[in-house]
C-alpha cells in the first residue's frame, strides 16, 4: 500500500423549509388586547449523519410582547421544538453536516384573550463536509515516478464550548417588569495555537424594561468576549472558522429592590462552535513508466479544498422607513434585531454581499399616548475589493450586528447599523491520484549499445526518458550539456547496458 491522503471537500446540498407552531397560554389573568411584537431565534442542538440522511434537532425561542386589557405591557417566552430530516444520496457516515438556520416568517394566525397561536417558518441551508481517504500506489523498483507538491486544505478538528456573560446595573426609581433581553454576538477574531483555539468578539445586550410610571426604556451594554478551547492536534498555522451565539432561552434575570432604586441582574449562556482547517503540501505521483515493461496507469479524480480565505469585513448600513401614519411619535427602543444575507458572490477580486437588516421598533404615539410597534426592514449592498478574493469559487458569509442606532425624525425611522461579515471562502481543486499500475508486456529489447536520437519536438527530460525507457538522470549523465526543455533537432546520445535492457 502506498501513501494515504485524506482530502476534505465541501458541498452545498440544498434547503429545507421547517414549519412549526407554538401556543402562548396567558395564565396570569392579564388577557391579550393587542400583540405588539413577536419574534423567534433558532438554536441547533444536535446533528446526526447516517448514510443518505441528516437528522437535525433544535429549538426556536419565541418571544411575545403584548398589551393587556389593562393597557399593561407583558412579555412571554415559549420554546418550540423541531426534529427534521434531510435526505441525499451523497451523505455518508463520517461526513460533517453544516446546518444554517434562519427565521423567515413569524405570524400570529390566532389571537384570543387568553391564547396566542404563533406560526414560525425556518429556512435550513444544508451543506456537507467530507473527509475521504485515497490510497496511492506503492512505489517499486524499475519504475520511474514523476512527483509534484500538491497544496491541500483539510478539516482537522471541531470545537464546541460554552461560557456565560452577565451584568448587573442600577435603575433609579421603581421597576415594573423586564420585558425582553436581546443579545447579538459577533466573532471578530479566531485563531489556533499549539493545542488550543481562541475565539473572540463583541456582544451587544439590549434590555427592555418598564418602570413604575409605565415608561418603556432600553438599556444597552457592549461586551468584549474571548474564549480559549483546548483542541488536540492543532497548531498556530491552522485556520479557525468559528461562530458564537447566545442561548437566550436559558437566560436568567432577577431584580433586587432597594430603597430608591432597583438592581437588575441577568446572565446568559453563550455557545461557541467551529471547524479547524490545516493547509499542507503533500507529494503526489503525476506519472510513471518502466524501463522494462509497458505499463497502464489508473487514476482516481478527487476534489479538495484549496485557497482558504478566512477574514472579516465591517460595513455601515443606513436606511430610512416612513411610519405608516403621519404622526408625532417618540422612539422607545428596538428589539428582535437581525441581519440576513440573501446572496454573496465574487467577481474578480470584488466581493458583493446583499441582504436585509430588520428590527422591531417600539414607539409611542404622542397623540394617543399609546405604545405601538412596527417591523422595519432595511436592504443593503456591501462591496469589498481584496486581492485574496481572486479565484474563489465558493463564499459563505455569516453576518452580525455590532452596533445599531435608531431615531424617529419627521415621521420616518432612521437607522444606522454597523455590520460585521465573517467570510469563509475557498475553491475546489480537482486532483488526479494514481491508484494502480498494471504491468504489461516487456518493452522491445534494444539491438544496439548506443543510440543517437534527434528530438522531433520540444520535450521535457521526463517525456524524453519515458519515450526511450531510461531515467531522466541517465540522460543528463550521458549528455552533460543537455538543458530542459530539450529543443527540437537536439541530438541526444543514449548508451544502453544490461541493467537497462
Amino acid at each position: 500500500m502506498g501513501n494515504s491522503l485524506i482530502l476534505n471537500t465541501k458541498k452545498y446540498l440544498g434547503r429545507k423549509q421547517v414549519v412549526l407552531d407554538c401556543k402562548f397560554q396567558i395564565e396570569s389573568g392579564k388577557e391579550v388586547q393587542k400583540v405588539l411584537a413577536v419574534s423567534g431565534k433558532p438554536i441547533l442542538t444536535d446533528t446526526t449523519v447516517t448514510n443518505g440522511n441528516i437528522n437535525f434537532v433544535g429549538k426556536v425561542n419565541l418571544k411575545l410582547i403584548y398589551l393587556s386589557e389593562n393597557n399593561e405591557r407583558e412579555c412571554l417566552n415559549c420554546l418550540a421544538d423541531f426534529n427534521e430530516y434531510f435526505d441525499n444520496a451523497d451523505i455518508e457516515i463520517g461526513d460533517t453536516a453544516q446546518i444554517e438556520l434562519k427565521v423567515v416568517d413569524v405570524t400570529t394566525p390566532s389571537i384570543k384573550a387568553n391564547e396566542v397561536k404563533v406560526a414560525c417558518i425556518l429556512d435550513a441551508v444544508v451543506s456537507l463536509s467530507k473527509n475521504k481517504t485515497y490510497n496511492e500506489v506503492e512505489e517499486c523498483e524499475n519504475i520511474f515516478y514523476k512527483k509534484s507538491l500538491c497544496e491541500i486544505s483539510k478539516q482537522v478538528a471541531t470545537i464546541k464550548d460554552s461560557f456565560e456573560i452577565s451584568e448587573e446595573f442600577r435603575i433609579d426609581g421603581d421597576l415594573k417588569c423586564v420585558l425582553n433581553i436581546d443579545i447579538d454576538m459577533a466573532v471578530k477574531e479566531s485563531y489556533a495555537g499549539n493545542g488550543f483555539a481562541v475565539v473572540s468578539g463583541d456582544a451587544i445586550a439590549n434590555i427592555v424594561y418598564e418602570d413604575e410610571s409605565g415608561e418603556v426604556k432600553l438599556h444597552k451594554t457592549n461586551f468584549i468576549v474571548k474564549q480559549e478551547v483546548s483542541v488536540d492536534n492543532v497548531n498556530k498555522d491552522c485556520l479557525v472558522v468559528a461562530d458564537i451565539y447566545p442561548l437566550e432561552f436559558l437566560a436568567k434575570c432577577s431584580v433586587v429592590q432597594g430603597e430608591d432604586c432597583n438592581i437588575i441582574r441577568w446572565e446568559a449562556p453563550i455557545s461557541v462552535s467551529g471547524v479547524i482547517y490545516e493547509n499542507s503540501l503533500v507529494d503526489k505521483i503525476d506519472d510513471a513508466y518502466s524501463c522494462k515493461n509497458n505499463i497502464t496507469l489508473k487514476t482516481n479524480q478527487c476534489e479538495s479544498l484549496k485557497n482558504l480565505v478566512i477574514t472579516s469585513i465591517e460595513d455601515t448600513v443606513k436606511g430610512e422607513v416612513p411610519l405608516k401614519e403621519d404622526i408625532d411619535a417618540t422612539l422607545i427602543g428596538h428589539l428582535f434585531s437581525g441581519v440576513e444575507v440573501s446572496s454573496a458572490y465574487v467577481e474578480g477580486d470584488k466581493l458583493t454581499i446583499e441582504g436585509v437588516v430588520s428590527t422591531t421598533i417600539l414607539y409611542k404615539n404622542n397623540d394617543t399616548n399609546m405604545v405601538q410597534s412596527v417591523i422595519a426592514e432595511f436592504p443593503y449592498i456591501s462591496q469589498t475589493t481584496r486581492s485574496e478574493f481572486n479565484g474563489l469559487t465558493e463564499i459563505n458569509v455569516t453576518p452580525s450586528i455590532i452596533d445599531m442606532d435608531i431615531s424617529i425624525k419627521n415621521g420616518s425611522i432612521e437607522l444606522v447599523t454597523k455590520l460585521l461579515f465573517n467570510v469563509f471562502g475557498y475553491s475546489i481543486d480537482k486532483i488526479n491520484l494514481m491508484s494502480e499500475i498494471i504491468i504489461g508486456e516487456p518493452r522491445k529489447e534494444k539491438d544496439c549499445a548506443m543510440e543517437i536520437v534527434i528530438v522531433n519536438k520540444e520535450q521535457s527530460l521526463w517525456e524524453l526518458g519515458k519515450m526511450l525507457g531510461v531515467s531522466s538522470e541517465q540522460l543528463v549523465l550521458q549528455n552533460p550539456k543537455l538543458v530542459e526543455p530539450v529543443q527540437k533537432n537536439e541530438k541526444v546520445i543514449v548508451y544502453y547496458s544490461l541493467a537497462t535492457n
